[in-house]
């Protein structure tokens, strides 16, 4: 599982850039799994790029029933993502997302 860090600012055209559906450029995360270990432990902060599009071994943020997960990128099909955990004995099945739900690429670590 994965949360996202607070945000120490927000503004009246913060909420009103989200309610019209434009993502800001970068958002932080804090790992809070052991899926992506050795890359990421519990407790690394992440930056991620929210403009660019998901290429094979990325690794991306995305959101699923309200919770954000941290996988890399396997393979990419049309709309569809297929993602997996570096750490097989945590993450074991490729899991297939639309590309919608992927909220960044990791582009920092920290």
């Amino acid at each position: 599982m994965f949360f996202p860090s607070k945000q120490s600012l927000r503004s009246s055209s913060f909420d009103k850039l989200r309610t019209a559906g434009l993502k800001f450029p970068f958002s932080r995360f804090i790992v809070s799994d052991h899926s992506m270990e050795p890359a990421f432990f519990e407790g690394d902060h992440v930056l991620t790029f929210n403009w660019v599009s998901s290429k094979k071994r990325d690794v991306v943020v995305f959101s699923q029933n309200n919770n954000y997960f941290l996988k890399r990128v396997e393979r990419l099909r049309g709309d569809l993502i297929w993602v997996l955990g570096d750490n097989r004995e945590m993450s074991s099945r490729l899991a297939s997302i639309k590309k919608t739900q992927v909220i960044g690429r990791v582009v920092l670590k920290y």
